[in-house]
């Protein structure tokens, strides 16, 4: 018998200096990656949540209190990545672009950024 796993593509955009894309939805998902442009400005890749698509996101922690992040971003090609575990426990998520020692937001210049995730149930 062949089991097959539900697999959804997702196309986010990133504003022209902006910093979060636009929500999407882990619901009943359980792996993923994320693919970043190569316009992307050197940043971590960082996670924010929430509990419904138009509440208040918050930066996703891990249980140490660290936000939950992709380390040394820094592209000139067109990369994936995979996602962090900690994420699958979330049902709506922004991708942030954030600084490598803070929480600070880092702007993505040139344009708006398209960013792919890949999920599978």
């Amino acid at each position: 018998m062949k089991i097959e796993r539900m697999v959804e593509h997702k196309s986010l955009t990133m504003a022209d200096d902006g910093s979060l894309t636009e929500a999407f939805s882990m619901r009943n998902l359980a792996g993923g990656m994320i693919y970043m442009p190569a316009a992307w400005v050197a940043a971590n890749i960082g996670f924010k949540v929430c509990d419904t698509e138009t509440g208040t996101f918050n930066i996703l922690c891990d249980q140490y209190g660290a936000p939950v992040e992709i380390s040394g971003v820094s592209t000139t090609v067109a990369q994936w990545y995979a996602m962090p575990n900690e994420i699958f426990a979330a049902w709506w998520v922004k991708v942030w672009s954030k600084n490598t020692a803070s929480t600070a937001d880092v702007g993505q210049s040139g344009g708006p950024l398209t960013i792919k995730v890949m999920l599978k149930g």
